[in-house]
């Protein structure tokens, strides 16, 4: 083997290790994000405002949230409090599989959420796909941003697919490339937590090497609303003080003080007013496996 050889796979090793590490620490900050919201997840209000956000959501994709127990479903990145929580309190979801790279952690912040689940602690890079039958549905709400590999991802998700899958990607798409590409350039200082930054037609154009993309869904409008509808009310006293001071640092970032900036301007990152001037909007990609493996 040729020494430029050597050098360039001791360099793709090193690529690989670097980015191994940096979604190693995104993954633990997004576990210290849900533990600070622990209180709130926990609350009856939030709990019933989500719920019925994935009800409309689920609505919008023209089934219903019986389709997902009937048969056989695997909600990707689940998070703490994913579709998931409308089968919180029935007795039968074994039909009803949770994957999230941080499942433990959220079991241990939310318990009672996840009683009676199937549920896989890994990305879904790394599941065992030789032992786990196809899903007649794959949810992926909100996680491929998250992934470790896009590629991977969308390879993993068609390895427990079959010709009869439907699946569902929600993801959120810049509205601008202009302000893809910035992020994408950008991305380790100023979204550490997600490292990817597509518009929707670009999305578009990579889930096509993987999927027959069926439908694109504006779902910009259920984002908003259950936004605002569990938003924090203002709060008074010493505990209310000391969680502001704490967070004081935070608003330094580079990420909060561009956004800062571009507020200035009139285009928020996310525009929960509904005026549709933010940066971001929501889509849900409906998609079928292109090349499906058993």
């Amino acid at each position: 083997m040729k020494l430029c050889e050597i050098v360039l796979i001791l360099e793709k090793r090193y690529r690989e290790m670097k980015k191994t590490k940096e979604w190693i620490v995104a993954q633990e900050e997004e576990k210290d994000c849900w533990k600070s919201l622990k209180e709130k997840l926990l609350s009856d209000h939030y709990y019933q405002e989500k719920s019925n956000y994935w009800k409309k959501l689920i609505a919008r994709i023209n089934k219903t949230p019986s389709d997902f127990l009937i048969d056989k479903t695997l909600e990707v990145g689940c998070g703490p409090t994913g579709i998931f929580l409308l089968y919180n309190n029935k007795e039968e979801k074994t039909n009803y599989h949770l994957l999230d790279p941080l499942i433990e952690s959220y079991k241990d912040l939310v318990p009672d959420y996840f009683k009676g689940f199937q549920a896989y602690e890994c990305p879904i890079e790394n599941l065992d796909h030789s032992k786990i039958n196809s899903y007649k549905y794959i949810l992926a709400i909100n996680c491929i941003d998250h992934c470790f590999d896009l590629d991977s991802f969308c390879e993993s998700i068609n390895k427990v697919s079959n010709d009869e899958t439907d699946i569902y990607i929600a993801v959120n798409t810049h509205k601008r490339s202009s302000t893809a590409k910035f992020w994408r350039t950008f991305q380790k200082v100023l979204e550490p937590l997600h490292p990817y930054h597509f518009t929707s037609a670009e999305y578009n154009e990579i889930f096509q090497k993987f999927f027959t993309v069926q439908n694109i869904v504006d779902i910009e409008d259920l984002i908003i609303e259950v936004n605002n509808k569990t938003k924090e009310s203002p709060e008074f006293g010493i505990k209310h003080f000391l969680r502001k001071i704490k967070k004081l640092p935070s608003l330094f970032h580079p990420r909060n003080i561009l956004f800062g900036i571009l507020r200035m301007f009139n285009m928020p990152a996310h525009d929960f007013s509904g005026v549709g001037n933010s940066i971001y909007q929501h889509k849900l990609f409906v998609l079928k496996p292109r090349k499906a493996t058993l």
